[in-house]
């Protein structure tokens, strides 16, 4: 007897069969509004918590604050279109200016404590141990850091509720679509140019994250949740190549505290590891960034709202074997978008 295998079960993530009862109406610009603002909600939620606890836990509460921030940040940018132009540019800066405050207590915790981490060997790990000894005696105090968590915290708190009184009634789920798209795009771009730029791998990390924080307002469409998952596993490669670029700043900063044979071993270790990682992590990361923009846009918006896609988004031949193709490592939203020729990833 011939079993008969529903097309959509061929098809894996990419398939387009009705949601689920329980998922969204992502098609519903009334419901996406409502899905849009539960998630600036949570992405701020935990900033009201660290706000408590700032003065007993600071560096925690640096940590949860700064978080925030970007995942709202990442919305603005998802929703940028549906926004006006001015409350768009007033909201998101003030968010990047937020963030920004807390940027010196962030980086003297982290680096101090992955500097501790790398410099193991016994030739460098007296520097290291000297050089953030002289780092946290330039740290501000924890009551300086609380009083800065708090004014950042009421200026996002203040932009969620911006970002309320701005977003029209409904929103078009193209718009966010496109959004995800840009933000993938500069993603794709940074991860190029970051063979021969420490700044391009600073910001490629930055955008891996925020299109991560983007894919989660669509946490129940499948498709996304497993890109989501995939630039989870890529951040945690790329927070090492951050740590140190951070490190190489940090050490020539305040290596003056230290023997000067002992910092110039410490900075080339740093960088020979910057250098490794950076290149690991470029070429792990070959097939996750290896669809062009446009075409992932296409398959975002079939993943997402299947109805509407399949009715006014070009369709394109997919071969019954595109589930099983790929590496495991890539998401079959990934896979089945792969593109050649201009644009294709390096």
């Amino acid at each position: 007897m011939t079993t008969i295998i529903p097309e959509h079960d061929k098809l894996g993530p990419l398939a387009t069969p009705p949601a689920p009862a329980s998922s969204p109406s992502y098609g519903d610009g009334a419901t996406l509004r409502t899905v849009v603002l539960t998630a600036v909600n949570e992405a701020l939620e935990p900033a009201r918590a660290a706000r408590v606890r700032a003065a007993t836990a600071p560096s925690v509460a640096v940590h949860e604050v700064r978080k925030a921030i970007r995942r709202a940040r990442a919305i603005v940018d998802l929703v940028g279109s549906s926004l006006p132009r001015r409350e768009r540019k007033d909201i998101r800066k003030a968010l990047v200016e937020a963030r920004r405050s807390l940027g010196p207590a962030r980086d003297l915790t982290v680096a101090s404590e992955a500097l501790i981490r790398v410099a193991t060997a016994p030739e460098v790990a007296p520097a290291a141990t000297a050089i953030v000894a002289a780092a946290r005696a330039d740290a501000p105090s924890t009551q300086a850091v609380a009083d800065d968590i708090d004014r950042a915290v009421a200026v996002a708190l203040a932009q969620g509720e911006a970002i309320t009184a701005a977003l029209p009634d409904e929103l078009e789920v193209r718009d966010l679509v496109r959004g995800l798209a840009e933000t993938y795009r500069r993603a794709r771009r940074a991860r190029r140019r970051a063979k021969r730029s420490d700044r391009a791998a600073h910001r490629w990390r930055r955008r891996s994250k925020e299109l991560s924080y983007q894919l989660a307002v669509f946490g129940g469409a499948p498709a996304a949740a497993e890109l989501r998952e995939a630039l989870s596993r890529l951040d945690d490669e790329l927070g090492e190549v951050v740590d140190r670029l951070m490190l190489k700043d940090f050490v020539g900063l305040y290596g003056h505290a230290a023997d000067a044979d002992a910092v110039g071993l410490l900075l080339g270790l740093v960088h020979d590891q910057l250098l490794e990682r950076r290149d690991a992590t470029r070429t792990q990361s070959k097939d996750l960034f290896a669809a062009r923009p446009r075409k992932l846009r296409k398959r975002l918006m079939r993943a997402i709202v299947p109805k509407v896609a399949v009715a006014e988004v070009e369709v394109e031949e997919i071969d019954a074997t595109d589930a099983n193709r790929g590496q495991a490592a890539v998401p079959a939203l990934i896979e089945s978008a792969k593109g050649s020729g201009p644009g294709a990833t390096m």
